[in-house]
């Protein structure tokens, strides 16, 4: 299937979830949606993994971020102007809702980040400068058109003083929540080449990440978690028997046992050994009784 046929597609599916959806501006092949416990101090997967899409709507707020989720049948969507900041803290997209919770998105490609990321702000501060109302008879606006025309700049780096500054005072309401119907082609991307990727098992739980996503949330460095408690010093075992000392203890006990039975095979042997070993607690108690008169007899 071709990219435009495959774009054809996937409109047509998030259409089903959103009829206000008219476009798809931008795609990534893989997204991982993440809240900030911070009862953990650490990101915890909310539930959403998948394709993720930025699309454009017919109508305000015209702009969003749609996940088709596959590991239920909820879907993520997050509008543009729900919130006031959004940047990219070491390898996440991260923003903050109105009742204070930090949210963050992981996308695979470490390319569509940066690309995506840059889109979102340009539109983002195009929405800024349109007017917060519109007469009635102007339903033709060219949304495109006006935001090329708000905003030029390309994507930096962002800046660590300006997030701890704007983070601290974003107002954004709770995402809300569609239903899938099925993903179909939605698998495969028509911008970037997808291959076979795993999301993060959890969130960012290093001790760098962590301390630098806390000091772009909350402003100031995080005191680091504590260290691990040491691991317990392994039991004594003692000096390990030489072969040739376990030959001498098992010896006349295995004679015993097998000496008046018919010449097993070397595989029936070892099954045999085995067996009593595991499950013969009267052939231990003789090798350890063996065991116990030869080290007496050293002594």
């Amino acid at each position: 299937m071709d990219l435009v046929a495959r774009k054809k597609l996937n409109l047509e599916v998030l259409k089903r979830h959103d009829p206000n959806i008219c476009d798809i501006l931008d795609q990534s092949a893989h997204a991982v949606v993440y809240k900030f416990d911070t009862e953990k101090t650490s990101w915890e997967k909310l539930g959403y993994e998948g394709v993720i899409f930025l699309t454009q709507g017919k109508s305000a707020p015209y702009f969003g971020l749609y996940v088709l989720n596959r590991l239920s049948i909820e879907n993520f969507f997050l509008h543009l102007t729900d919130f006031e900041e959004i940047n990219l803290t070491d390898e996440f997209i991260i923003y903050r809702t109105s009742e204070g919770e930090a949210c963050a998105l992981w996308l695979y490609e470490i390319k569509d980040r940066e690309r995506i990321l840059a889109k979102i702000q340009k539109l983002h501060e195009g929405m800024k400068a349109l007017p917060s109302t519109q007469p009635k008879s102007n339903n033709k606006i060219d949304i495109l058109q006006m935001l090329k025309n708000a905003s030029t700049s390309t994507y930096q780096e962002p800046n660590m003083n300006a997030l701890n500054h704007t983070m601290n005072n974003m107002h954004i309401n709770e995402p809300p929540v569609r239903r899938a119907i099925a993903n179909g082609e939605l698998t495969k991307p028509f911008y970037p080449p997808f291959m076979n990727m795993a999301s993060p098992v959890a969130s960012p739980n290093t001790n760098r990440n962590s301390g630098a996503l806390l000091q772009a949330l909350h402003g100031g460095l995080a005191p680091p978690p504590p260290p691990p408690p040491p691991p317990p010093p392994p039991p004594h075992m003692g000096l390990p028997i030489m072969p040739q000392h376990m030959m001498a203890i098992m010896g006349p006990e295995i004679s015993r046992r097998f000496g008046n039975r018919p010449m097993l095979s070397k595989p029936e042997f070892i099954q045999q050994l085995l067996s009593m070993i595991q499950c013969d607690p009267a052939f231990l108690d003789a090798l350890y009784q063996n065991y116990k008169g030869q080290m007496s007899a050293l002594e």
